[in-house]
């Protein structure tokens, strides 16, 4: 009976930590929204969302879904209301850099990148584009000072 009791524990902290990711990445998704509605209506084409992350898809992929199903929640469809470009490090956070300029190239409406060190890569590459930090605090990365009124275009 013990052991059944601890597997249900086990088993309820693993979708505790699954539901605590999507909240996470609903909130991070608010200002996406609020991003790309300003340029949708510029525009009748898609926003174009920029995604950098350090891990490889294989390893990093789910937060992408979590953030997808997030915009997903509030209405949003990937295609007619926003594309995505995603770039991936592989791991290798020396690539940061030059993918984050090869994303900062294609003029996106919002940056959304994780961890920290995407983060920085994507601020220097692209100073006037909105940026999401979608898990972590971005007063501790010294970029922001101020979550009521950001120093740059971080979230």
């Amino acid at each position: 009976m013990g052991m059944r009791r601890t597997r249900i524990a086990g088993l309820a902290a693993v979708e505790a930590r699954r539901r605590m990711r999507r909240a996470l990445l609903l909130v991070a998704a608010w200002p996406a929204l609020a991003w790309t509605d300003g340029t949708r209506a510029q525009s009748k084409r898609p926003a174009l969302i920029g995604w950098l992350n350090t891990a490889s898809r294989e390893s990093g992929g789910h937060y992408l879904v979590a953030f997808k199903e997030g915009l997903a929640a509030l209405g949003r469809k990937e295609g007619s209301d926003y594309r995505l470009e995603e770039y991936w490090a592989g791991g290798l956070v020396e690539r940061l850099p030059a993918l984050a300029a090869e994303l900062a190239a294609t003029e996106p409406a919002l940056i959304v990148a994780a961890p920290v060190p995407a983060l920085t890569a994507a601020a220097r590459a692209a100073p006037r584009t909105p940026i999401v930090l979608p898990n972590g605090n971005p007063l501790a990365t010294g970029l922001v000072t101020n979550l009521a009124r950001a120093d740059m275009t971080i979230q």
